[in-house]
């Protein structure tokens, strides 16, 4: 139901039967998908802006004690599966206890821990998840302008019945506040940028500022070319007669 009202193709693997009972009231759409995958011990996987596909990924149960982090995420690639690249820089060790935890959790937390940031790239259909220092992820990081030409924020108007002189002022800087702040596309392509990743928004020129890695900025630029087309547009011809 969610994905014919948002128009987003939401997929559910065969292997995954749960049920869910809840009740949700004024609520991002993403939003109301994360707490449904918590609640049925899924993991939402976003292939595209357009795809989210909700599986159930094995559970781990590993135990460690003062053991070399390339050794853990050696053994946590072979179990789950995953393409993981680890930096030369990345090194220390970690002790562990988990039990039934999924593995991409298991991933980020042990990740985290050491002191260090899980990037995640596509190179076509396959993830591949890079383990590098925040130090490294930074100096890796470029800023690009993306000017928007059909997507803008939401336009408010709020009638003034007095005092126009007096509320003139806060009325228009209070609306630039809002649209901004209600702008979906925003919200959305910032849930998307790296760790550490940074995005504003330009009211003036209608632009969006980014800085992120490189492959993170090359997914944002594609998904605004998905979003940011002309839309349909159409002739009203209005005529006014007076008569008595």
């Amino acid at each position: 139901q969610i994905g014919e009202q948002v128009g987003v193709n939401i997929v559910v693997d065969p292997q995954v039967s749960e049920s869910v009972t809840l009740s949700l009231d004024a609520i991002g759409w993403h939003d109301a998908l994360e707490i449904i995958a918590r609640q049925t011990n899924c993991v939402m996987i976003e292939p595209s802006d357009r795809l989210i596909r909700f599986t159930q990924p094995p559970s781990l149960n590993i135990e460690f004690q003062d053991a070399e982090l390339a050794v853990v995420l050696d053994l946590l690639a072979k179990q789950s599966g995953a393409n993981i690249v680890i930096a030369e820089d990345v090194e220390g060790k970690v002790s562990l206890i988990l039990r039934d935890v999924p593995w991409r959790e298991a991933l980020e937390t042990i990740v985290k821990t050491a002191g260090y940031v899980v990037v995640s790239e596509r190179s076509g259909i396959s993830e591949i998840l890079r383990i590098v220092s925040p130090d490294k992820l930074i100096q890796q990081q470029e800023t690009r302008i993306y000017r928007l030409r059909y997507v803008r924020p939401p336009e408010q108007y709020i009638a003034i019945i007095s005092d126009i002189d007096k509320q003139a002022g806060n009325v228009a800087r209070d609306l630039s506040t809002e649209a901004v702040g209600e702008f979906t596309l925003l919200k959305a392509l910032r849930s998307s940028l790296s760790p550490g990743g940074e995005m504003d928004f330009d009211v003036t020129t209608n632009s969006l500022i980014v800085k992120d890695i490189a492959p993170r900025l090359d997914e944002i630029e594609e998904i605004i070319k998905q979003i940011d087309v002309e839309p349909a547009l159409v002739q009203i011809e209005v005529k006014f007669s007076s008569t008595t």
